[in-house]
């Protein structure tokens, strides 16, 4: 260990802190330096600091593509005392959430705009509860509270918890339906709401469902 690494493994406590002993030698990746150590990993870059991941939410950001990926490098330590007990982590291009119930899960491009729109983790989406995935030339998440669907052709779209049951029953955004091309739209007769989808429609009343 040398440099900036080896200054934040010192502060953390030595061997005898959360990291532990070092796994792996320091290497270089997208212009910082990356190195493993029992208890998570230590990521230094010359604009985002030296940062600690732990290994909670190592896996999420290797699953994104580590520092070469969207996320890129942490830019904050970890975060608690969130809504229901969450911790969250920021990183260049994202953001990492977790909870005890939905595990950590990182969120960034045009999702991560939507959700901080919509109130972050407490608003109505809530944590996110699985990756980002490409489905039907776009890309979807899920939250505790619905989903967020993005895509060139129709925009960026959240589909509340209530309108995931039909969506899935019609085949989910793979099936008829199709993507999301408007939020949920309400205001109409007998308190009605709706959302317009590629290949047609979703509406509620409290009496209908």
């Amino acid at each position: 260990m040398t440099g900036a690494v080896l200054t934040a493994w010192i502060a953390q406590g030595y061997e005898v802190g959360p990291l532990g002993y070092p796994t792996g030698d320091p290497r270089t990746v997208a212009g910082g330096t990356v190195q493993d150590f029992q208890g998570g990993t230590l990521y230094s870059h010359p604009a985002a600091g030296t940062r600690t991941v732990g290994t909670a939410y190592a896996a999420a950001h290797q699953a994104a593509g580590g520092p070469a990926g969207p996320l890129g490098y942490p830019t904050s330590g970890l975060i608690c005392g969130l809504r229901g007990g969450g911790c969250g982590q920021v990183f260049q291009g994202g953001r990492i959430y977790s909870t005890t119930a939905t595990g950590a899960h990182a969120v960034s491009g045009a999702i991560q705009d939507a959700w901080i729109a919509q109130g972050w983790e407490t608003g109505a989406l809530g944590y996110p509860t699985g990756e980002a995935r490409t489905v039907a030339g776009g890309t979807t998440q899920d939250f505790q509270g619905g989903s967020i669907t993005t895509s060139a052709a129709t925009g960026t779209h959240t589909v509340l918890a209530a309108y995931q049951t039909p969506l899935q029953a019609a085949g989910g955004v793979t099936g008829p339906l199709g993507l999301p091309v408007t939020d949920l739209i309400c205001g109409m007769r007998s308190s009605g709401c709706g959302q317009v989808f590629q290949g047609g429609r979703i509406y509620s009343t409290p009496t209908t469902g």
